[in-house]
């Protein structure tokens, strides 16, 4: 997709639109997965809030456990892809992407993706090994579930999610500047990075779906109301105006009015 940034706007357009069903399928794969796997491992979070109770959980639920993490580093490492087009759209159309957001993306999706598989299958793995060989006590599954590989896949998780949500949000804010998305759909574009790491409202990550869902819509073509905004169609950038050039053209449009109203009174006078 590289190949958009050193072509002219027809080219760009072409491209775009050749890449579109894939990168349209995977951004629905990145919104749906992650929401099936955290949905599939929901009971996790009424499992017993103790080291014990969660090695116990771990061990009884494991396919589920295991399912959802598949789910969820799937929809992870398919959220690249859409972040990686947009960038590339946008700096086509004249955007200033910081070159570090591309590069964030694809490390941080890899190992996000990573850490989100390992852990789901080291905590199961640990969870079996320890209830089946030794007593459980508090200490000991205290340390089992601190142990090196449960720390390294939990550090590799959260540090490759803060490089996918930076690539997002920036991807989402310099595609709103050219006017690749609608302020709206950039400002939640900038929010589902935000929820990647803190997800303040659900653990679910419902906010991401929605956001994915309407842009895989966008990409192909299929956005409702006023249609696809104008860059899609030529290649080049249409900025939405600011708030001061908004307040400056409706002033403008108000004196217009107000004099049009003054001339045509003045004639009914002079009439």
């Amino acid at each position: 997709m590289s190949e958009i940034e050193t072509i002219d706007s027809a080219q760009v357009v072409d491209v775009e639109r050749r890449l579109a069903p894939r990168i349209a399928g995977l951004a629905l794969i990145a919104g749906i997965f992650p929401v099936i796997g955290t949905v599939i491992q929901s009971p996790l979070s009424s499992s017993p809030q103790s080291f014990i109770g969660n090695l116990l959980y771990y061990s009884d639920h494991s396919s589920l456990v295991i399912a959802g993490s598949l789910l969820r580093g799937a929809g992870l490492l398919a959220l690249v892809a859409p972040i990686i087009f947009l960038l590339n759209a946008a700096t086509a159309r004249g955007g200033k992407t910081p070159r570090v957001a591309a590069g964030a993306s694809v490390v941080g999706g890899i190992a996000a993706a990573t850490g989100t598989v390992v852990l789901g299958i080291a905590s199961v793995m640990i969870a079996n090994d320890f209830i089946n060989k030794t007593g459980l006590t508090y200490d000991q599954g205290k340390a089992v579930l601190k142990g090196p590989l449960i720390m390294a896949a939990s550090g590799a998780g959260l540090i490759g999610t803060v490089g996918l949500a930076f690539g997002l949000a920036m991807a989402a804010l310099n595609a709103m500047r050219v006017g690749l998305l609608t302020r709206f759909m950039g400002y939640v574009g900038i929010l589902a990075g935000v929820l990647l790491v803190i997800p303040i409202f659900s653990p679910v990550p419902i906010v991401q779906l929605f956001w994915l869902a309407a842009l895989a819509a966008l990409i192909l073509g299929r956005w409702p109301g006023a249609g696809v905004p104008p860059a899609w169609a030529d290649g080049e950038a249409h900025p939405w105006p600011t708030a001061a050039a908004m307040r400056a053209a409706s002033k403008a449009d108000q004196d217009e009015a107000e004099a049009e109203h003054q001339a045509a009174k003045e004639n009914r006078n002079g009439s």
